[in-house]
């Protein structure tokens, strides 16, 4: 006698399986496999909770009470909530291999682009690459001020935020050069940050379409 395990019986208690394979376990069933029919049984009592549990409405307070008891704990870097931001502008985007001189050499991949901020004196070169294989995505950056002298943009904080949540944190190093996991969540924002200089940026890591400053 064939029996299904117990992957193959979710599917069929949640009516997911084909139906053939939906027909050729009920017929199963009805040979009288008690085993099967234990397994069906406590699945379909399972299921019966969870479809109730799903008809409950959650009360608004108790969804942000659990939102605030799960929410990141702070950082070291809980200062940088405290800084004014200075919102970076978008002086040109583009999906192109194009190298700049002095420039770090970036890959590129599906799903990504290149991007040049500026805000104040200060220029912030980012390159997203899509995600592949299963693999996050990246963003590799590097954020430079011609008035700033070599290695001063070392140990500047970067994070990419959405929501209010930190994705990921990273430093830079000592030529402001920086690589992190991006999961590419929509309405990212890229946060760089210096606390002796009381210093963030803030650049967008999404574009609108049509966008001026897209590169042809």
């Amino acid at each position: 006698m064939k029996h299904f395990n117990e992957g193959l019986w979710v599917d069929f208690v949640r009516g997911t399986a084909s139906k053939d394979v939906q027909q050729e376990m009920q017929t199963h069933l009805n040979t009288g496999c008690v085993a099967c029919q234990s397994v069906v049984d406590w699945m379909q009592r399972v299921e019966g909770v969870a479809a109730a549990d799903r008809k409950q409405e959650i009360p608004r307070e108790w969804i942000a009470r659990a939102r605030a008891i799960f929410r990141q704990p702070g950082t070291k870097n809980a200062w940088i909530d405290d800084l004014v931001a200075i919102m970076g502008e978008l002086i040109f985007a583009t999906r192109f291999e194009v190298e700049g001189a002095g420039i770090r050499s970036f890959s590129t991949a599906a799903g990504g682009g290149r991007m040049m901020f500026r805000a104040g004196d200060y220029q912030i070169h980012v390159n997203v690459a899509g995600p592949t294989a299963g693999e996050p995505g990246e963003i590799v950056g590097q954020i430079s001020n011609d008035a700033d002298p070599p290695g001063s943009q070392e140990g500047m904080v970067v994070q990419a935020t959405a929501n209010g949540r930190m994705l990921s944190e990273t430093t830079a190093n000592r030529f402001g050069e920086f690589v992190m996991e991006y999961p590419f969540l929509e309405q990212a924002t890229l946060r760089l940050a210096s606390r002796e200089r009381a210093l963030l940026i803030e650049v967008p890591l999404y574009q609108e379409r049509n966008s001026a400053a897209e590169g042809e």
